[in-house]
């Protein structure tokens, strides 16, 4: 990625000083030390930014060839140049913030990451609405390890979705919802399935629930907490994730190419089974509404769905809702009802009592 923020006083002043068609690489570095000395005997202003602005256009050449390293140390030399001009260049001038930008994303592209914050943080408190800074910032902090670097880089960028002005805070939306979605993914396949969760929390509690990236970005955040969900045995909860996706598309099909229906079906036969192992004066009623929704989004016919509604009508005392999942259950599966028969006895004696 080039950065593309040359400043217009750097334009004009390279127009009015630099001979047309100015050769890059060796040709550059010639102009550089021309303009050094240039500089040293004459420190005007336009010397210092004509030095400035063509150890910048180094750096950002130089990451153009993908030598980050190397342009870091450009973009380090024209901030040098600026800070040596006893407060000529404004810190908070756009000349100087951009050179600061490319120092902290060479640092940053260079695999120095915790040097990129230093200077990305000096910007900041120079100039606390630079947006573009905050955002690099916040992705930065993200990527650089550490749970405590990765707190405070969301805590950035969530505070820049709500307070920065476009496009940055859109940026950042995205940018809590993607990174942090793929990195629950890689905690949750080392087997670290509680930090992986509270990743994903985490974007809900930094951005708001569906609001940081694409819809189908989205879908996969809840589709990924709704599994998470259910592993922790919260089927309440994992169900408010999936139909939620199923309002926006009804068609989403997980990275596993698991359909969402399929999911459904299994999540709310999850709770009605849930709902029967809790027990209570309502357990009945709410565990036929989720076996129904089973069979509605799933094969009604199937074993586990009858019998599961035929459990739910017997806690309720409904002794025709229950011999019609019973006779059901039968005829859809004779073998799978022998298993059970005496539990169906039984349950119809009780209902009797």
């Amino acid at each position: 990625m080039k950065l593309y923020h040359l400043w217009i006083a750097v334009l004009l002043t390279l127009a009015l000083s630099l001979p047309a068609g100015f050769a890059l690489g060796q040709g550059m570095n010639a102009e550089i030390e021309a303009a050094k000395k240039s500089l040293a005997d004459n420190p005007v202003l336009q010397n210092r930014t004509r030095l400035g602005a063509l150890q910048y256009n180094e750096g950002n050449r130089l990451l153009g060839e993908n030598n980050a390293a190397e342009a870091a140390k450009s973009m380090q030399a024209a901030v040098w140049t600026f800070e040596d001009g006893d407060g000529s260049i404004a810190e908070n001038s756009v000349e100087f913030e951009n050179v600061r930008y490319g120092l902290a994303y060479s640092l940053r592209e260079s695999g120095n990451p915790m040097e990129a914050v230093l200077v990305l943080e000096k910007m900041i408190q120079v100039n606390p609405g630079n947006d573009q800074a905050r955002y690099l910032l916040g992705v930065t902090l993200i990527n650089s390890g550490g749970d405590k670097n990765l707190d405070k880089g969301v805590k950035v960028l969530s505070k820049l979705s709500k307070e920065g002005q476009p496009p940055y805070n859109e940026r950042a939306s995205q940018a809590v919802t993607r990174q942090l979605y793929n990195l629950s993914t890689v905690l949750h396949a080392a087997g670290k399935k509680d930090r992986a969760a509270d990743l994903l929390a985490m974007i809900g509690e930094s951005v708001g629930n569906g609001k940081g990236a694409s819809t189908e970005e989205n879908n996969k955040v809840r589709f990924a907490t709704g599994a998470y969900m259910i592993e922790n045995g919260d089927s309440y909860g994992a169900l408010e994730q999936f139909e939620s996706i199923k309002e926006s598309d009804p068609n989403f099909t997980s990275a596993s190419g698991k359909k969402l229906d399929e999911v459904l079906s299994r999540t709310y036969y999850r709770a009605g089974r849930d709902q029967l192992e809790a027990g209570g004066e309502t357990a009945g009623e709410l565990a036929l509404e989720m076996f129904t929704k089973a069979g509605e989004t799933g094969d009604p016919n199937s074993a586990g769905i009858l019998h599961g509604k035929a459990a739910a009508y017997a806690l309720t005392g409904n002794e025709e809702g229950f011999k019609k999942e019973s006779e059901a259950l039968q005829k859809a599966n004779p073998e799978y009802f022998k298993e059970i028969s005496i539990e169906v006895d039984v349950q119809l004696e009780q209902i009797k009592e």
